[in-house]
């Protein structure tokens, strides 16, 4: 078949020859050296097709004339035997052949493309294809258009088609082309026994239903795309690229619309609430190649990455290389250096510093992400349980605080805040706070110890009426967060120095859930980015029962 359809492709001698294929390459061979853009011997340029009907010195001297190639002056200068007259004057003479194809395109009335007017020329490339009628051949063998334009080819060089292949053969042909991998046996043989007149049409469908059509599909794109799962350069450290792979075939699989396709890989994370699959399938512009070697210059390789960018979206959308235009305008090539440094003004918008400040997309795949579901559940419901004060808890800590012996009220002798907030001693032996109260702030109390032995310290925050907010703490909801406790016992005497406490252990009637940071033993955890807070239970007093070591 492979033979058939290259066949097809072959010019015949009856077709008209095309200017932009035929012509333009034959020019730019052996005749744009002197009459081009910078070299115009004799005023006549022919690098473009409305350069060449005009002529020398811009139409006065016309050396083509349509449909009469004996008047012509190209066709004379190139065919004559008299090598002091012949074109061009260096090199080897146009063969007869070249010569022929020069003749026929003038006798069939030097045809060029509709914007032969046009300075630069038309590169049959980007020639907008069109449909064409298929030939009316009436032979039974052809079954569709695309037979039928084979058949004629075939017949004009007098070939006849080849007979049909057997099943087996057929079957494995269109498994090997739409999977990449032979038929199974039990496949084989239920297309062997199926003698319906569409068994061939739903094995197609069969083969296109399955997941290894995708995976067959998607290599192309993703050699296209320089899919890797390492970084390249130097270590090639691996890298996790797999998940937007996955995204490639299951589009595939999916029938997926090409102009989706299009869309959501070269901008899927811009389109409005774009979806985690969107933004999974921008990964096509992450398979670019990064370099983590020690002692590289960042910029150097994030623009490296830039223009990898400009020239795979050209080679995979555009079906043409832009990198030429990164240095210069090439006459041939439709996208200009101006128009190539546009793109790369595009690209260069995105900020990628080195491979350390590379962006990172969680993207769990629909099982996973149901399991971290389930687990963030699970977390949730223990938290909110080891933030729920039961009664079983709160006998064991009063059976726990009768064993140490009763309750001492401390009151303070000194009070004092860093910001200046006003910190006032009542007679029951809370401490009031009002005035000016910042967002933080270090409150320190001097407290008297009777003589014996102290284990815990239990600090008790209250409601009060002067509190707007209507909870125990300032903030606007009533909430407080206490990020640090620390004490230290001072003992009379000269040259003593203070004694810190060691606290071991924090436990509060009720803490703050959903946000780990919140919890009671991080009032002692040394961080002050952490604290204990009680939001959730914002309308009852609270405690925070403090254990000493044994030092």
């Amino acid at each position: 078949m492979l033979t058939l359809l290259a066949l097809a492709l072959l010019p015949a001698q009856s077709d008209p020859v095309a200017y932009e294929r035929e012509i333009a390459p034959l020019l730019e061979a052996r005749c744009v050296e002197c009459h081009g853009e910078e070299k115009r011997k004799a005023g006549l340029r022919l690098d473009s097709p409305a350069a060449v009907l005009a002529g020398s010195d811009n139409g006065e001297f016309p050396v083509v004339e349509p449909g009469n190639s004996a008047d012509s002056l190209l066709f004379e200068l190139v065919a004559t035997s008299d090598e002091d007259e012949r074109m061009p004057p260096r090199g080897e003479p146009l063969t007869s052949a070249e010569q022929e194809l020069l003749r026929r395109w003038i006798d069939e009335g030097a045809r060029v493309p509709t914007d032969a007017a046009e300075e630069a020329p038309k590169h049959w490339a980007y020639v907008p294809p069109t449909r064409p009628a298929a030939p009316a051949i009436g032979d039974e063998w052809a079954r569709n258009d695309l037979d039928r334009f084979v058949l004629a080819r075939m017949t004009e060089h007098g070939l006849e088609p080849s007979a049909e292949a057997d099943r087996a053969t057929l079957l494995r042909r269109l498994s090997l082309d739409l999977t990449g991998l032979p038929p199974t046996l039990e496949e084989l043989d239920a297309f062997l026994a199926d003698e319906s007149a569409d068994a061939y049409e739903r094995e197609v469908e069969r083969l296109l239903a399955s997941p290894a059509y995708g995976e067959r599909m998607a290599r192309r794109w993703l050699d296209l795309a320089r899919y890797a799962d390492t970084n390249g350069y130097e270590k090639d450290d691996r890298r996790s690229m797999w998940r937007w792979r996955d995204w490639v075939i299951e589009a595939f699989n999916a029938d997926m619309p090409f102009d989706q396709f299009t869309v959501e890989q070269l901008a899927g994370d811009l389109l409005p609430e774009a979806t985690l699959q969107q933004r999974i399938a921008t990964g096509f512009h992450r398979n670019t190649m990064v370099n983590a070697e020690g002692g590289v210059d960042p910029e150097e390789y994030r623009v490296a990455a830039v223009v990898d960018r400009i020239d795979t979206t050209g080679s995979v959308w555009m079906g043409t290389t832009l990198a030429c235009a990164r240095c210069h305008t090439h006459k041939f090539d439709p996208i200009s250096q101006r128009e190539y440094f546009r793109l790369f003004a595009y690209f260069n918008s995105t900020v990628d510093i080195g491979p350390s400040d590379q962006p990172r997309l969680e993207a769990p795949t629909a099982a996973q992400a149901q399991e971290l579901e389930q687990r963030r559940a699970e977390l949730a419901e223990l938290d909110r349980a080891l933030g729920t004060w039961t009664p079983a808890l709160a006998a064991e800590l009063e059976q726990h605080c009768a064993d140490l012996g009763d309750w001492q009220v401390l009151r303070p002798e000194e009070l004092s805040s860093d910001s200046g907030a006003v910190l006032s001693p009542r007679e029951d032996g809370s401490v009031l706070l009002s005035g000016t109260v910042p967002e933080r702030d270090v409150y320190r109390l001097s407290l008297p110890l009777q003589p014996g032995s102290l284990h815990q310290l239990r600090l008790e925050v209250l409601l009060d009426p002067s509190f707007a907010s209507g909870g125990p703490g300032l903030a606007g909801a009533g909430n407080f967060v206490l990020s640090e406790v620390r004490a230290r016992i001072e003992r009379g005497g000269e040259g003593k120095e203070p004694a810190p406490f060691t606290f071991t252990r924090a436990t509060a009637d009720f803490f703050q859930t959903g946000q780990p940071e919140w919890r009671d033993e991080h009032a002692i955890d040394g961080d002050r980015g952490t604290g204990w807070a009680v939001a959730g239970q914002l309308d009852a007093p609270h405690q925070l029962v403090l254990e000493l070591g044994d030092d």
